[in-house]
C-alpha cells in the first residue's frame, strides 16, 4: 500500500470541510485514513499530484487509494469490478512470465457481509447468510464475468531466470508483499537452488479484500454531517467476499 497516504479521499463544500470535526461525536471521528478536501480550493492540487482514474472531482466525489499503483486515485464509481479485473491481471500477469502455458481462472462467490448501525452510533460489518437465489444470482454474475481460459506459446526469448527478478520486482512495485501464493509460486519456478521445478499451482485466496477493506473505512462517510451520494451509500451497504481459483500449467 501507499505509504503515508490517505486511502479515502472526499470532495465537499469549503465550509464542509473545514468544520466537520466539530459536527462530528467523539467516537465517529475520522482516522487519517480518511481526508475531506475542499471542491473549492483542492481540485488542482490533488489533480495535478495523483493519477485519477474515473474523472475529475466534483463535489461530493469519493475517492479510493489504488491498492496496486502508486500515486494513483479511483473514483469510487469504478466499483467492485474494476478492483476484481485489476487483481485478476495481476495473478495472470505473473503467470505469464513465469512461463505458464495454460491459465485457467475462476471467480466465486463465498458470502457477504452487511452494514449495521450499532446502539451507540457506531457502525460495524456482520457476516450473512445470502438468500440461495442472491447467491446463486452472483455465482452466475462472477462466471460469466470472469471465467477465463487461456493458452500461451512462449517465444524463444523467453527467459525464466530474468523473469523471476522482474516478478518480484514487480510484487514490489505493486504492493502485492502480502500475496503469500503469489511469492510461493515465484519462489517454486526458482530451481536454481533446489534443482526442483514447479509444473502446475492452484491458486486459490479472496480478491476482494482490498476493495472490501476500502469500503469499510469508507463507511464512516454514511453520517449525516456528510453529502454522499446515494450510489455510493448503496455500495458500502454490502461486502461480497470473493476468491479467485487459478491454475497454472507451465
Amino acid at each position: 500500500m501507499n505509504e503515508q497516504i490517505p486511502e479515502i479521499i472526499l470532495f465537499q463544500k469549503d465550509e464542509n470541510a473545514l468544520g466537520y470535526k466539530y459536527q462530528l461525536p467523539t467516537k465517529n471521528q475520522l482516522s487519517s485514513s480518511i481526508e475531506v478536501k475542499s471542491i473549492d480550493y483542492d481540485v488542482e492540487d490533488f489533480s495535478q499530484n495523483f493519477e485519477l482514474i474515473g474523472g475529475r472531482p466534483k463535489e461530493n466525489s469519493v475517492y479510493y487509494l489504488h491498492p496496486y499503483r502508486k500515486n494513483t486515485y479511483v473514483h469510487e464509481s469504478q466499483g467492485e469490478n474494476y478492483f476484481i479485473a485489476e487483481k485478476i491481471a495481476l495473478y495472470r500477469k505473473i503467470g505469464f512470465y513465469l512461463g505458464a502455458k495454460k491459465i485457467d481462472t475462476k471467480i466465486t462467490f463465498k458470502k457477504e457481509k452487511r452494514l449495521i448501525t450499532n446502539a451507540d452510533g457506531t457502525i460495524s460489518y456482520n457476516l450473512v447468510d445470502a438468500e440461495i437465489k442472491i447467491k446463486t444470482e452472483k455465482e452466475e454474475k462472477y462466471k460469466e464475468e470472469y471465467e477465463i481460459h487461456e493458452d500461451v506459446e512462449l517465444q524463444d526469448n523467453f527467459d525464466l531466470k530474468k523473469n523471476l527478478m522482474d516478478c518480484r520486482k514487480f510484487i514490489k512495485d505493486h504492493y502485492l508483499g502480502h500475496e503469500t501464493e503469489l511469492l510461493s509460486l515465484i519462489d517454486f519456478r526458482d530451481s536454481s537452488e533446489s534443482g526442483v521445478l514447479l509444473t502446475k499451482k492452484n491458486v486459490i485466496t479472496e480478491i476482494t479484500s482490498e476493495y472490501n477493506n476500502l469500503l469499510e473505512i469508507s463507511a464512516k462517510l454514511s453520517s449525516p454531517v456528510f453529502s454522499v451520494s446515494t450510489n455510493f451509500k448503496s455500495k458500502i451497504e454490502t461486502l461480497n467476499i470473493v476468491n479467485i481459483d487459478i491454475t497454472y500449467n507451465f
